[in-house]
């Protein structure tokens, strides 16, 4: 809840902002955001981030063993959980429009990071 005050704060205001999330429940997530949007007409450019499972569960390994992660996340002992929740329900782009760019980051190096900005800049402007 604190993230959607957040945001409709700043869009109120008559700022832009960028929200990041694992959005579930995905169907709860976009009802929130579009009735948020309709509140404060703001408009909605989605960037959804994917990856090939494995690589996914990789990185979730590495980043819960990592020296840097706040030990609060637990996430040592969830690394199964994590993948088995991937397997019932994987992450998918939420309905919020035609404003939706889906960018495959399993090889980061394969990434056009420049051309995502432009894209992004040329929309917010």
């Amino acid at each position: 809840k604190m993230l959607y005050y957040m945001l409709a704060k700043l869009l109120e205001t008559g700022h832009s902002c960028i929200a990041e999330s694992t959005f579930k429940p995905k169907r709860q997530r976009e009802q929130e955001l579009l009735n948020l949007q309709k509140k404060t007409q703001c408009q909605i450019m989605q960037v959804f981030c994917r990856a090939e499972k494995e690589v996914l569960g990789q990185r979730f390994s590495q980043r819960s063993q990592s020296q840097n992660r706040h030990p609060g996340h637990v996430d040592i002992g969830n690394i199964e959980s994590f993948i088995e929740e991937l397997d019932r329900s994987p992450y998918e782009p939420l309905e919020l429009g035609e404003n939706l760019v889906v960018v495959d980051t399993t090889s980061f190096e394969e990434v056009d990071a420049d051309s995502l900005c432009q894209r992004i800049e040329t929309y917010i402007r």
